[in-house]
């Protein structure tokens, strides 16, 4: 192994198993262990930390996890669909003839789809009443707050009532058959 000089030297191992300090004979003592450790957190950790520190106060960025239609998880922060209410996730609807449908996990699917593609951002706008961020998140040029409610996947809940209208006039997704809005179906079954 070629000789290597400074920090390098903390991290990389030996055949003997020690940090190798740059001198050789020498083992490493409590600094080099610290610094080396140190270095090894910052590798594992950095990563993840660096989608954060990347953005904006007012953002989150990175590959985003879909937890149901209308929210993700993005950088380890859960951040909800401002404007959009798609169905809950134990929710069923009815297709153009009549055949009940998962109409939540459908609304879930699309959205871990779309996550699947790529980073996105979330501008963070404030938070709702149970503290989740509420964000307008970007694939891309893809607006995924009006893309949903445009596809017919979820609904307008206050910003979205052009791709609404747009959705009920294709006759698509929720509005090619019969479905109970998310906010009905959430008051029938208050959260314990």
């Amino acid at each position: 192994m070629p000789e290597c000089t400074g920090i390098v030297n903390v991290v990389l191992m030996r055949r003997s198993g020690l940090f190798r300090t740059g001198q050789p004979g020498r083992r490493a003592g409590p600094i080099e262990w610290l610094a080396g450790g140190a270095a090894l957190l910052l590798l594992v950790l950095g990563a993840r930390q660096v989608e954060r520190w990347a953005t904006t106060p007012g953002e989150v960025a990175g590959f985003g996890e879909a937890i149901d239609g209308d929210s993700l998880i993005v950088a380890g922060s859960e951040v909800r669909l401002k404007g959009v209410d798609a169905p809950e996730i134990t929710q069923y609807c009815q297709n153009r003839v009549g055949r009940d449908y998962a109409c939540g996990v459908v609304a879930k699917g699309w959205l871990r789809t779309r996550l699947s593609r790529g980073a996105v951002i979330c501008r963070i706008e404030g938070r709702d009443r149970y503290g989740r961020l509420l964000g307008v998140c970007m694939r891309g040029d893809e607006d995924l707050n009006d893309a949903i409610v445009r596809e017919g996947i979820a609904v307008d809940f206050g910003g979205y009532r052009s791709a609404e209208n747009q959705a009920r006039r294709a006759q698509a997704g929720l509005w090619s058959g019969k479905f109970t809005m998310p906010a009905d179906y959430r008051a029938a079954r208050p959260r314990s």
